[in-house]
């Protein structure tokens, strides 16, 4: 199987109620982050998505949360952040918790480079993949307009990233990521996309952001998919930045 804080905080709030959750998953980055980022529960019950040579691994994984100094420091010297890290040394590209149908073992996954894939609108990623002589036919495309947005900058108004199933009779497709303006370095970004479900059709990891030193990553799978989509939002994960 294989493929051929405040104004800020504002912003983010209000792009998440966009993206209503399909069902209870949590989602986690290793690292250090902001007390008010998250969710970071510790615990086990957790999976991790390791890169390893050739692809990806979903090994379980127990989480550890300490204090510790905010990535950008604390004017009062305390220790307001906190560190969430796990046992493996190698470090995943995303925890999740909570989602169905996961098993430990290797993972169908489309080779994307770490620091993630900037789409143009016009161009297009070919997630087709073939399990048990199935093939699923599905691309995601972006769509926007070139345009001026300030003085001497330029990028694109009404971005967005739309996954495309040809496989179905109807050729049915669902928008995974909408901002209102962006720029080749701080619009949306796909860092992961494959089967982590195991169901042979694209689930999807993003940071549907368009703040450049910020992050929104949402956990997209087709098993969780509701009637009229084709991937489900199972999980969030947002940092505020500075």
């Amino acid at each position: 199987m294989g493929y051929a804080i405040s104004i800020l905080a504002i912003a983010f709030l209000a792009l998440s109620a966009d993206y209503a959750v399909s069902e209870p998953t949590e989602i986690a980055k290793v690292g250090t982050w902001h007390g008010s980022e998250g969710p970071m529960s510790p615990g086990d019950g957790w999976w991790g998505l390791f890169p390893v040579e050739g692809g990806y691994v979903l090994e379980s994984a127990e989480v550890t949360v300490v204090p510790d100094s905010p990535p950008m420091g604390d004017k009062t010297g305390g220790r307001t952040g906190k560190k969430l890290s796990i046992s493996q040394k190698t470090e995943p590209l995303f925890l999740v918790r909570g989602a169905n149908r996961l098993k430990e073992g290797p993972v169908v996954s489309l080779a994307l480079p770490p620091e993630g894939t900037f789409l143009y609108p016009g161009q297009a990623l070919n997630l087709t993949q073939t399990k048990e002589g199935v093939t699923d036919l599905e691309s995601l495309v972006a769509l926007g307009t070139y345009a001026k947005l300030e003085e001497s900058y330029y990028g694109f108004s009404g971005y967005r990233l739309r996954l495309i199933s040809e496989t179905s009779p109807t050729r049915e497709s669902q928008v995974v990521a909408s901002v209102s303006i962006c720029d080749p370095y701080s619009g949306p970004r796909i860092f992961w996309a494959g089967d982590l479900d195991g169901d042979g059709k694209t689930d999807l990891f993003l940071d549907i952001s368009k703040y450049e030193i910020n992050s929104h990553f949402v956990l997209y799978l087709s098993s969780a998919a509701k009637e009229g989509e084709l991937v489900g939002l199972v999980g969030e994960w947002i940092t505020l930045g500075c």
